[in-house]
């Protein structure tokens, strides 16, 4: 009971916030400032005469983020601790939450802090699923998606490679490929490779019936394409 006491005695709801950079707030009914637990956020730099002077320094940006992560947002604060201002004082630390969200993580999550107490237990962060965006790299990708590149890249080489035997087996007169072994190399996502060598190997473009089908099934699988697009990008 007494240690419930001591934390519900330690905690408060910080009324008009301020900052004067971005790892300190000062509550309009408290008058020292305090400092956010766990994190360093960059000092003014000597070109910005070691003050916010300049829009673009990294001290200015971080305190001006930490003030629109507060600015008329109810803030709850829990003090967890003393440490050493500038000036050899002793300074409050606290724990700081806007809409459950803590400030001390949400600074270095944003980039704006760094980190510099290991205790400090921010939540590992979440994937964001975006709309339009694909995955950023071929590792992102889901397992069974990852190895769809690899097939069809294995597959148009071997159905470019079949056109090319059978062109140099139609000039030697030797037995052909069967037009419906090259028609389901297609079938099984060779189209691309097959259009190319087509027209590089100048074979089988205008050959019928086999151009006609081959053209129904290669506009069957750009349909297909443009379908799986679609829902990536949903």
């Amino acid at each position: 009971m007494p240690f419930l006491i001591f934390i519900a005695a330690a905690s408060f709801t910080c009324v008009t916030p301020a900052h004067r950079d971005g790892e300190s707030v000062r509550c309009g009914d408290r008058a020292p400032a305090m400092r956010l637990d766990g994190i360093r956020a960059p000092a003014p730099s000597a070109s910005c005469n070691n003050n916010f002077d300049c829009t673009d320094d990294p001290a200015t940006l971080a305190r001006d983020h930490l003030a629109d992560l507060t600015r008329g947002q109810q803030i709850f604060c829990t003090v967890v601790g003393t440490t050493r201002g500038d000036d050899k004082r002793p300074v409050k630390t606290v724990r700081c939450t806007v809409n459950h969200v803590d400030l001390s993580c949400a600074m270095v999550a944003d980039g704006f802090a760094d980190k510099i107490d290991k205790a400090l237990d921010c939540p590992a962060p979440q994937p964001v699923s975006r709309r339009g965006i694909l995955p950023t790299s071929f590792l992102e990708m889901p397992p069974l998606w990852r190895w769809v590149p690899l097939y069809l890249m294995g597959i148009n080489i071997i159905t470019y490679l079949a056109f090319a035997a059978d062109k140099s087996r139609a000039q030697r007169a030797l037995t052909r490929i069967s037009e419906v072994h090259l028609l389901t190399m297609v079938v099984f996502g060779g189209g691309i490779g097959a259009l190319i060598a087509q027209y590089r190997l100048d074979h089988m473009r205008d050959e019928q019936p086999f151009a006609h089908r081959f053209a129904i099934l290669l506009g069957l699988q750009i349909g297909a394409l443009v379908g799986v697009a679609g829902l990536l990008l949903r």
